[in-house]
């Protein structure tokens, strides 16, 4: 039996037991829910009801008797009082016909309802005839009333007296049995709540039980299993621990068919690529990058790797570096240089990028399989320009700290260019001295990005492919559509100018009035783009991109541009 029927199997086994626990609960749940919903229902309204009795028969009396004690001092205003009182009187007499009604339906629908327990419908059945005994007076408690009032507002102040005296015998009906059924309500209101309290404890001590049971029963099996496994898995760990402590690579008995067996089979796969990736290393140990040795050349040996990927190049260098030179002794330049490589490669490798080579102050440097996953070599490459410029900054604000100078400070800047195609990864040189490298056009176009730096006056320059890659892990802004030196056919450059969500207020404005910019000038909008662009420069005063193009519609509005113009601008220099 497999690890995963055994496990598949005490998990059917912990459901069963907790689906009779559901069960059960739902069970008893819908037992208090009855319980409940007899208080709520039935023995509350019908408590409310009885006190509406209690309060309305006692006003009915007394506000007629508050009226005759009125009309006594009232004088001139006694017929509007009368008409106030017999106002009241009449709304009073509603309510109380209305309770009744209301009440005596409400108990005629316990007592009919074969879904309750013979004891409640034969309690209900007795509050039923009580209150009818209490509805049959009531016609005549309201006609005592009427007449009462009647003669109140004829003046009759003396018959209304003895008419007030007809109330006497309705105040001990309408007590007594009102304090009656209010005591069988409280009886029954404490009977329910007792019972849905007993269900509940049971519930409780239901679930409880259950619980013990399924955590003795999952412990057991858990234990009998795990027993199991751990003969298999202490030979792995065991095996592990000596890769990891580096006393070799042992081949492990396989003693099952089970996952454990699987696993084992696996482990000794992996003995053996780590024996042949061993030879790799000791065989071609002259990489610049180790991980290329790791992942990508052939254990065998002998053979040249070549393989066509779509990877992303990138090129650096920094601005106006002869001039740096000029300035700087040679020992400060070096310190100065290897300062800046080690910061830049160290980033570049954190973000999964092979270094291909220096040249000078340049640096090249590309990202592809397996080092970056599925198409994350875009973002990697991109995320890792971001984070060089931020390096740069910092590096910056402590030049004189490298340089060890204080004052007369050069400027340093780096231009950065990426693109990403279709490229040939692979070895190339001669057999003692070999280069781990990409070939393509994509190079070619990556080295010329870098360098159109220089006409925008941007910091980070890539193709259309490399944005649409990366355009969700970065924040970036269409530049232009333009032919580069050595290329016929046009790209869209993009400037990529934060990670995602890490754009400023004023860029974000900028982003947005530059594309309305651009799309103005493809129209060949001279006036509007140049508009858009003013308003940009108004809102990042010192954007490169925005005052390229306001000198070159300076220079277009001259131009008897061809019909089928498409806004291509070609660049002369690198």
């Amino acid at each position: 039996m497999t690890l995963r029927r055994k496990i598949v199997a005490l998990t059917l086994c912990l459901l069963l037991l907790f689906a009779m626990t559901a069960a059960a609960s739902v069970l008893l749940q819908s037992k208090i829910s009855e319980q409940f919903s007899g208080v709520v229902d039935d023995y509350l309204p019908l408590n409310a009801a009885v006190a509406t009795v209690d309060v309305f028969t006692d006003r009915y009396e007394l506000d007629l008797r508050r009226l005759a004690a009125d009309l006594r001092d009232a004088g001139a205003g006694a017929a509007a009082i009368a008409q106030q009182g017999e106002a009241e009187r009449l709304s009073e007499a509603r309510v109380l016909t209305a309770t009744f009604e209301k009440t005596e339906a409400q108990l005629d629908q316990v007592v009919q309802d074969s879904r309750q327990t013979v004891e409640k419908r034969v309690a209900m059945a007795d509050i039923r005839g009580r209150f009818g005994y209490m509805k049959r007076a009531l016609p005549n408690f309201i006609e005592v009333g009427r007449r009462m009032s009647e003669a109140l507002g004829a003046g009759r102040a003396e018959e209304a007296g003895h008419i007030a005296a007809e109330f006497a015998p309705y105040r001990s009906l309408f007590g007594e049995d009102l304090t009656a059924v209010r005591d069988q309500l409280a009886t029954l209101t404490v009977g329910a709540t007792g019972e849905a309290y007993r269900l509940h404890r049971g519930l409780i001590i239901l679930e409880m039980v259950m619980l013990g049971l399924a955590s003795l029963t999952g412990l057991g099996l858990s234990l009998i299993v795990s027993n199991r496994m751990m003969a298999g898995l202490e030979r792995l760990i065991e095996g592990t621990r000596q890769i990891q402590d580096g006393h070799g690579y042992e081949i492990l008995p396989v003693t099952s068919n089970d996952e454990i067996g699987k696993l084992t089979v696996a482990f000794n796969r992996m003995v053996e690529d780590l024996r042949a990736k061993d030879r790799v290393k000791e065989t071609f140990g002259k990489f610049v990058d180790p991980r290329i040795v790791a992942n990508l050349i052939d254990p065998a040996g002998g053979k040249d790797l070549a393989e066509r990927q779509v990877a992303t190049v990138f090129f650096s260098d920094i601005k106006g570096f002869s001039g740096l030179g000029e300035l700087l002794t040679a020992t400060t330049l070096v310190k100065l240089l290897n300062t800046y490589f080690s910061e830049m490669t160290t980033l570049i490798h954190a973000r999964n990028g092979i270094i291909d080579k220096f040249v000078g102050d340049g640096l090249m440097a590309f990202w592809t399989a397996p080092f970056s996953r599925g198409e994350s070599h875009a973002t990697d490459a991109c995320l890792a320009a971001l984070a060089q410029q931020h390096a740069v900054e910092k590096l910056r604000k402590h030049l004189s700290d490298v340089l060890g100078l204080r004052r007369d400070l050069p400027e340093f800047s780096v231009r950065m260019g990426l693109a990403t195609g279709d490229l040939v990864v692979g070895t190339i040189g001669a057999p003692n001295a070999r280069s781990f490298t990409v070939i393509g056009d994509t190079v070619n176009l990556a080295s010329r990005l870098e360098g159109a730096n220089n006409a925008y006056a941007t910091s980070i320059l890539v193709d259309e492919g490399t944005f649409q890659l990366a355009q969700n892990d970065v924040e970036g802004r269409e530049i232009d559509f333009l032919t580069v030196l050595g290329k016929l056919e046009p790209v869209r450059v993009y400037q990529i100018m934060a990670p995602a969500g890490c754009l400023s207020a004023a860029e974000n404005e900028l982003r947005g009035l530059f594309a309305e910019a651009l799309a103005a000038y493809r129209a060949r909008d001279w006036d509007r783009s140049d508009q858009h662009f003013a308003q940009c420069l108004a809102v990042v005063p010192n954007d490169g991109p925005a005052a390229v193009f306001r000198r070159r519609i300076e220079f277009l509005r001259g131009q008897a541009l061809p019909p089928d113009w498409d806004g291509v601008w070609q660049l002369t220099e690198k």
